[in-house]
């Protein structure tokens, strides 16, 4: 991977220069991060693209206007590797809308293969003896700047992307599973981001309430509203706010 150039995208000019090097790429390998267990609404903050000559890596933080970007994924001659691309298509389409087609996804392959572990650090070190390191899996990627250990721990889940979707590729082919794999892969491609909005009655799904009586509910109830109202305020998960074991 040290071998591979990264280019660090913070600028329109920078993006529009960048996609313009990826265009007639035929394969785009793509992850995303984001800041879930740090606010209240989530976002992407960090996108990941990995092409045969070098791995990119967009701060959508920083640039308002990511057209060349969604463009580029919206385009259904290029296959869109991802890892897990429920995650990531949903979370892409609900900050920008975009639609993504001709997706393939290396998890779904290797369910489908029956491979005892499908995580990508498993798939990475299985097939190219490289070991990820993860511990940034729960890095608030909304913080800046970054620093160098956080865009090698990010273009990782990008970079082995499109050597997998090879490997995984044949696999599915030799064992006459590619065309259910590619039915699985379109129905991801058309996932929707649907919001759940917040429900006071919710409160009832918290463990143990089932226990408490009339005025024990009551309280609870009030408590839950409560804690949403502040994690709103302070943008922060509810759970971080008061734990539901509290």
């Amino acid at each position: 991977m040290q071998d591979t150039p990264l280019v660090m995208i913070k600028d329109s000019e920078s993006l529009a220069k960048a996609c313009q090097e990826m265009q007639g790429e035929p394969v785009l390998g793509i992850d995303t991060e984001s800041d879930s267990m740090y606010c209240y609404r989530e976002k992407v903050c960090l996108i990941q693209i990995s092409d045969r000559k070098q791995d990119y890596i967009i701060d959508p933080l920083s640039i308002k206007d990511l057209s060349p970007f969604l463009e580029l994924v919206s385009d259904p001659g290029v296959v869109k590797v991802f890892h897990g691309a429920d995650y990531d298509i949903v979370s892409l389409r609900r900050d920008y809308g975009c639609e993504i087609p001709n997706v393939f996804d290396t998890m779904v392959s290797s369910q489908l293969i029956g491979l005892p572990k499908v995580g990508l650090a498993d798939l990475v070190e299985r097939y190219f003896g490289v070991k990820l390191d993860k511990k940034f899996q729960r890095h608030n990627w909304a913080k800046r700047p970054l620093l160098p250990e956080h865009l090698d721990y990010a273009r990782g889940d990008s970079h082995f992307l499109l050597p997998l979707r090879e490997l995984l590729s044949h696999k599915l082919d030799s064992i006459g599973r590619l065309a259910i794999a590619q039915e699985e892969f379109d129905l991801l491609s058309q996932r929707e981001w649907n919001e759940k909005p917040f429900d006071p009655d919710d409160f009832i799904r918290i463990k143990h309430s089932s226990g408490l009586e009339d005025p024990g509910l009551r309280v609870l109830r009030q408590l839950y509203v409560y804690r949403d109202e502040q994690a709103r305020e302070m943008n922060r998960p509810p759970y971080k706010v008061i734990p539901n074991q509290v």
